[in-house]
């Protein structure tokens, strides 16, 4: 019963991430949408390195 419900639990565990991982890809998209459309080339570029600034501007963007 135990090997049974482990087997679950890391299926769970592994689409949730999964999950997770399409939605920060979907985030991420829309902030270099945005980012661009407002012409913010020098933060676009910033956010592909600077994990504390992309957190600040997905905030500032609402995602």
């Amino acid at each position: 019963m135990n090997v049974l419900l482990e087997k679950y639990r890391k299926k769970a565990v592994e689409e949730g991430m999964e999950k997770g991982f399409e939605q920060g890809k979907n985030h991420l998209a829309l902030l270099v949408g945005r980012l661009l459309e407002s012409g913010r080339l020098d933060d676009l570029k910033r956010v592909s390195y600077d994990e504390v600034y992309r957190e600040k501007l997905l905030k500032e963007f609402g995602l």
